[in-house]
Formats: structure tokens, sequence, C-alpha cells
């Protein structure tokens, strides 16, 4: 359907830092050529009678531990320091001219995030595209790179002198700068300017644009790939195609509480949604399709579990960790305690329990037993230099009903480096593994 312009309203009932705060927010923009994006269809903007208070304020994505970005998104997988769920659904997969400039879009899935998410997916999901957010003032305040959330900090520098342009990063092979004024790209057939540059070891570029968007991504070999978005900034506008570094184009399409990647041939993939409760369903290129399940926990509606096409379903149970606000309150986060396969026969294939600071007398990676607060843009525990502080997962693994049991316990420094890991099963009781230099003694 052809428009000129959209008028799109949407509200948002978000919590930052545990406080409700209506956002209203409304873009209105022009679009000069057919758009697949029929707003009053999307089910994500819904019909309002008053005006709330609008901000144009981005809430930062850092989350205030670098404990966070220690896992990669698997397929299944617990961030062992915060008990984070963290998961993904490949929508896109293309190889290009070298494989550092592979065409990879995925759905990713975390249960930490109470916040709205980039490009109108649910809260809690997310593609694993880079991006900025910025404050009221248009100045960059953090930076989402390949999943992980780091606070933009010129000013940092790490013992050598050397400042990567992101506070904590003291990788000499990572820069992230302002370029002002706005260059150019140098891709061949995307000319678009960009404001903000991310070099990584990979020798792979990423170009944001002054709103925080990825432009584009290219190699030392001048190959490209363009992102290409409604107009609007991270949280106000939509992905819509994507052009790969052979020039082939794939479109990102919106029907009612669905979206879909597309060529020009056939659908590779698909999921479906409701903005109030998240990814429902993913569908790939022929036609199967995984469930997803949802439960209310301490007012947060979380993934619980996953029903894939082989009949194979993942459960996943939470429990309660303690952090301090910065506000001076004392709240919880939800982490996973539990993580079980179940076959399509209804039998139990495997389970893990995890327990978090069992024994290190509660402590877990928010320092809350040293009174340090979460949820700031900086990582007090990381600040706090305390080389005696430790907090603890330990991790129970189950076979299926007829195997014996393994428990593994790891402890973590105020770096949230593991220091040491200890082992145990039934027939030869505990076993200390050191995994950096500091006194086992300590833990035993």
């Amino acid at each position: 359907m052809c428009l000129d312009t959209y008028l799109l309203i949407r509200v948002f009932t978000m919590k930052i830092q545990h406080k409700h705060i209506m956002l209203f927010t409304i873009i209105l923009f022009g679009l000069s050529s057919c758009n697949n994006i029929l707003i009053s269809n999307l089910g994500i903007a819904p019909i309002v009678s008053k005006l709330f208070e609008y901000t144009n304020e981005q809430q930062s994505s850092y989350q205030g531990s670098q404990a966070y970005n220690n896992s990669l998104f698997g397929n299944e997988e617990v961030n062992l320091q915060t008990g984070s769920l963290l998961l993904n659904r490949n929508l896109l997969h293309i190889a290009g001219i070298t494989n550092d400039i592979n065409l990879k879009l995925d759905l990713i899935y975390t249960n930490d995030s109470e916040r709205i998410s980039p490009f109108w997916l649910p809260a809690g999901w997310s593609f694993n595209l880079s991006y900025l957010t910025l404050n009221s003032n248009q100045i960059e305040q953090s930076a989402n790179i390949n999943g992980r959330n780091y606070i933009i900090d010129d000013n940092w520098v790490d013992n050598s002198g050397y400042s990567s342009g992101l506070k904590y990063i003291n990788n000499h092979a990572i820069k992230f700068v302002t370029v002002i004024p706005d260059k150019a790209l140098t891709c061949k057939l995307d000319k678009r300017k960009y404001r903000y540059k991310y070099s990584g070891t990979n020798g792979v570029n990423q170009y944001f644009d002054a709103t925080g968007k990825l432009l584009a991504q290219d190699n030392r070999f001048g190959s490209c790939i363009s992102y290409y978005y409604t107009l609007g900034g991270v949280y106000q506008s939509f992905l819509t195609r994507i052009v790969d570094s052979y020039g082939q184009e794939f479109k990102v399409t919106y029907n009612p509480n669905k979206i879909s990647i597309t060529n020009e041939n056939s659908t590779l993939s698909s999921f479906e949604y409701t903005s109030d409760k998240g990814v429902l369903s993913f569908s790939d290129a022929l036609g199967y399709k995984t469930n997803y399940s949802y439960t209310q926990y301490i007012g947060k509606n979380l993934l619980t579990q996953i029903s894939y096409p082989s009949g194979l379903i993942t459960q996943v149970a939470y429990t309660k960790i303690p952090y301090k606000s910065c506000n001076n309150e004392n709240n919880q986060l939800t982490a996973v305690s539990e993580l079980k396969q179940i076959s399509a026969t209804n039998k139990l294939l495997n389970k893990t329990e995890y327990t978090y600071g069992l024994a290190t007398n509660g402590s877990n990676f928010t320092g809350h037993t040293l009174g340090l607060c979460i949820g700031e843009n900086t990582d007090k525990l990381e600040d706090s230099n305390n080389y005696s502080f430790r907090y603890d997962v330990t991790i129970k693994k189950y076979g299926d009903n007829s195997s014996p049991s393994q428990t593994s316990r790891l402890y973590y420094n105020f770096m949230h480096l593991p220091r040491v890991r200890r082992l145990n099963n039934v027939s030869n009781g505990w076993k200390c593994v050191k995994l950096h230099p500091i006194l086992i003694a300590d833990y035993l």
C-alpha cells in the first residue's frame, strides 16, 4: 500500500529505575515510495484518547554491569554471572564475498530487560543489529555492539593511556569514534552519511547515523552490507530492507502481529508476536514452527517454554536475586533457576539447576552485599577495585532419570572474571581448578 505520510502514535508503559513512565511518541514522516508498513495494522499502535507525557530521551542500553556482556547469544544459554536466559533464532544467514562480511540477522531474547526494544519489537526481543542510544541533547550514551552493551566515554583510558571510546574496554584493536561533520559511506551503492564509527577486532567497521541506527558494515576489502529503515530514531523506526555484499536485497515486511524476511521469490523466515507478551512463534523457510509460552513472575512476562517442531520441549524456571537500585531501593532481578529438555514422548532428557550466591553469603554480580547500586551508566562493582570480593554460581547437571548428577561451582571477582571452579561428583568429591592466579585456599 502506497502512502505519502504516516502518523505513528505509540504509547509505552515502561519502568525506568522502577518508576512507571508513560512515554508518548509521535513521529511524522514522509515517504517518497511505496512501503509495506501499514501502521494501523501492526497491532502496536493503539488508539489513544488523551495525550501522555512526551519525551525524546532514549534510555541507555547499558544495564549497570559488565557481567551482562560475558555471554554470547546461543540457541539456549544461561549467563552464569547474571542468571539471564539468552536465546536466538536465525532469521537470515547469507554468505558474503568473504566470511567476515556474511549477512546474519538473528532474533534474540533475554529475560533481564524491562526496557522497550529497538525497532518496535516486543520487550525482551530484538534483532542482533548494533545501535546507539542518545540522550535528549542528542549526545551518545551507550552502544550496543553485536548484542553487548557498552558505555560511550571518550575520557576513559586504560593503564597505558589508550582510549577505545568505550568505558572498561582496553582492547587496542577496538575503537569507537564520533565523526563531525558527517562523512559519506564508501560503499559502491550506498553513499549515505554516517556520524559514528566502530572498528572491531575482526577488521570489520560499523557505521551509524546521527540517530544511532546502523547504516552499514564494511571490511578491509571494501565489501559492504547496508541496512535501511523508515525515518526516525532507533526506537521510532522500522527496519525495512538489507542489501548484502553481493548487492542482493532482502526485505522486512510487516503484517498484523507478524514480521517476515523475504527475497524477491519467497519468505525466508517469519515470526508472530503480540506487544504485551512477546514473540509467540517462529517459522523457518520450510514452514516449521517453534512456539513460545510465557508466565507472569514478579510483575514480568517471562519466557517459560519453547516447543520445537520435532516435539522437543525446553522449560525454564526462574528465581529472584537481590540488588540495590541507585534510588536506594532494595529490589529483585529474575534469574534462571532451572533449564530442562523433555522429549516428544515426555521423557526427561537433561536438566540443569542454578543457585546464586550459595557459597558467598548471597553475593552476586550487582555488589549489593557491599552496599553498591546498579542501574546507572557505570559498573560500580568493577569501579570498586575490591580485590577480596567474590560471588558464585552453583550448577547442578542431570542427565535422564537414570544418570547421576554432577555439581560445579564458579567463583567470580569484582571484574566478573571467573577465578576458581570447583567440581563435584558422587564418587570423587570436590576438586578445585584454578582459572586465574588467586589463592585457592580462600575458597576451601
